[in-house]
């Protein structure tokens, strides 16, 4: 597996969201109907040079063909990609990890997605532990 390159711009950003939302690989085109559908104004050639620096990032993965367009897919789910990022940043002791997702969760307001991340830690913690 290739180094992962952390380190997005905003659009990157963007595509990722959008590739983890993905239920399946997307082609370009599909890719650049979802900007456009979220109110993006990027020429269609963007999208494939997005898709080109995610790649050599290793972010992004060719996987197969749609008739004739190659099909694209997340090299990493959101979690490793969050896991790669905290490595990087050398989040790898309990105290460093406890303050980054202090600091990531005190910026949420809706009450039912903190009571979901909770009980998914909880479900993972225990999971870890059996």
């Amino acid at each position: 597996m290739q180094p992962i390159n952390t380190r997005l711009t905003d659009r990157e950003k963007d595509m990722m969201d959008i590739l983890w939302a993905a239920e399946e690989a997307l082609t370009a085109r599909a890719l650049f109907n979802e900007f456009t559908g979220r109110g993006f104004e990027l020429p269609y050639t963007r999208i494939n040079t997005l898709l080109r620096n995610l790649i050599k990032k290793g972010l992004v993965q060719q996987s197969g063909l749609a008739n004739t367009r190659v099909k694209y897919i997340s090299a990493l789910t959101r979690e490793e990609y969050i896991a790669a990022v905290a490595k990087e940043i050398g989040a790898s002791d309990a105290k460093l990890i406890e303050t980054f997702s202090l600091g990531f969760v005190k910026h949420i307001d809706d009450e039912k997605v903190l009571d979901e991340i909770f009980e998914r830690i909880k479900k993972e913690a225990r999971r870890g532990k059996g």
